[in-house]
């Protein structure tokens, strides 16, 4: 059973955080847009003057806003944030489909709970390890 389906996830999302001062200027000017500064990321239409969205592209902020250790952790991460016009934004059409290798998620699953789960098991692996050896020791002490 794959553990992105269990209990785990059902949860309520998180409250987003507002925009960091001059953020949003920086997202609409990135020079490695392929349209240009000031433009939709997506369709090309110039932003300058007209109201903008930032998206999160191309991981939705849902596979970001708990992950942990790995990929992109945090949702004014610059790396994964770039402007759309309102329409391209709310059509949700850009949004990549179809990740199975990630549990339907568009980035590895690295959330809270799902590492604390791997730390417990690592450590009763090696506990079990070590009483192991003991009990190894013991009966080969015992034997002799």
């Amino acid at each position: 059973m794959c553990v992105c389906w269990s209990a785990l996830w059902q949860r309520r999302p998180a409250a987003r955080k507002a925009w960091p001062s001059g953020l949003r200027l920086r997202v609409l000017q990135r020079s490695d847009n392929p349209w240009g500064p000031n433009c939709c990321w997506h369709c090309g239409v110039v932003l300058l003057g007209r109201s903008f969205h930032v998206d999160h592209h191309p991981i939705p902020f849902r596979d970001v806003e708990s992950q942990l250790c790995c990929g992109i952790t945090h949702e004014h991460d610059l790396r994964n944030l770039k402007p759309a016009c309102p329409a391209c934004n709310t059509s949700h059409r850009f949004e990549p489909s179809g990740h199975t290798c990630f549990c339907g998620r568009s980035q590895c699953c690295c959330v809270r709970q799902v590492v604390q789960a791997l730390v417990l098991f690592v450590v009763g692996f090696l506990a079990g390890a070590l009483v192991i050896g003991a009990l190894a020791a013991a009966a080969a002490a015992f034997t002799t």
